[in-house]
């Protein structure tokens, strides 16, 4: 931690990446290539470890810093400037949390907080706070995974330009999720939940990640991500819960969400069992006697409609005969 912020070098974040006791290795084929197309050489962002990029960061950062007036070196290699070079301000407490969780076991889904455009970054930010889309992609890739589906939850879109994820391949979704109340709200839980298994549905034959982000990761995003393996995948409340906050490394802050995921898995199962109950009702063999309508009718002796079974016409008799 460095000013009472979170610092998560690359090593690191990279690993939150990976499962635990995950062995998993990357195939040599294995490239993100942007969507117009890039070759095996090619260096730009998608093909740079985090290594390389939060190196050139702090390059970039020290130069822009060196040429504001009134700027001083600090000791241990960073550069804070005076008066220029300022970014724009982060989330409330945005930078008080870790970047990014480690990958759900069971599932796949990953948390992290929200990256950010460059511009919300001064140039005396410290690497370890600089945290955008291209720096998450890296982390991924050098952990071996790969992001499929991203699900934008705040409630704005300033915050970075959601065509570079197209550039990565990752498919985006956003939902304008207001903070304090996403758990009174069912029709957000629905599209959430309708995102997750469409993409599923279209990925079974691969492991690419779902990744989930709100403004800090834990919150409305904990609560929509643990609604779902509720509702879909069968999981227990608490369970849920747990396994979120231990992957994600902070706890999900709003009780009255966490009251509700248990509600959830209530309702769920009251619904199960009262299906159960009329299931067992109409599979069970009738005693009682049959009623008036259940008695087979009489039987019933059906005009013929055949002419040859027809009796014969009056004018086909022979006539009487004659004496």
């Amino acid at each position: 931690r460095r000013l009472g912020v979170v610092s998560l070098g690359p090593e690191t974040a990279a690993n939150r990446f990976k499962p635990a006791g995950s062995s998993q290795k990357m195939s040599d084929s294995y490239k993100l290539n942007r969507r117009s197309g890039t070759s095996e050489d090619s260096r730009d962002e998608s093909q740079r470890s985090s290594d390389e990029r939060r190196q050139d960061y702090t390059d970039r950062r020290y130069r822009r810093g060196r040429r504001s007036n009134g700027g001083t070196e600090e000791h241990n290699g960073t550069y804070r400037g005076k008066g220029k070079g300022q970014g724009r301000r982060y989330p409330d407490r945005w930078a008080n949390y870790d970047p990014i969780g480690k990958e759900m076991t069971g599932t796949r889904f990953v948390a992290f907080k929200c990256p950010l455009k460059e511009d919300f970054f001064a140039h005396d930010t410290h690497p370890d706070e600089f945290f955008d889309i291209h720096t998450l992609v890296g982390y991924a890739r050098d952990a071996q995974r790969r992001l499929g589906l991203v699900v934008d939850l705040t409630n704005t879109d300033r915050y970075y330009n959601k065509d570079v994820w197209y550039d990565y391949d990752v498919e985006y979704r956003k939902l304008f999720c207001p903070g304090h109340e996403v758990n009174g709200r069912e029709d957000i839980v629905e599209q959430f939940n309708g995102f997750v298994d469409d993409f599923l549905a279209k990925n079974k034959d691969n492991d690419k990640l779902i990744g989930v982000h709100c403004t800090h990761g834990i919150n409305r995003t904990g609560y929509l991500i643990c609604r779902y393996l509720i509702d879909r995948q069968d999981w227990n409340a608490d369970e849920a819960i747990r396994v979120f906050e231990e992957c994600r490394g902070h706890t999900i802050e709003r009780e009255k969400y966490k009251d509700t995921l248990r509600e959830a898995q209530r309702r769920r199962d009251r619904a199960r069992t009262e299906k159960d109950d009329k299931d067992a009702k109409t599979d069970e063999p009738s005693t009682s006697p049959p009623s008036e309508t259940e008695v087979p009718p009489p039987p019933h002796f059906d005009e013929p409609d055949d002419a040859s079974e027809a009796a014969p016409a009056a004018e086909s008799l022979p006539p009487p005969p004659t004496f």
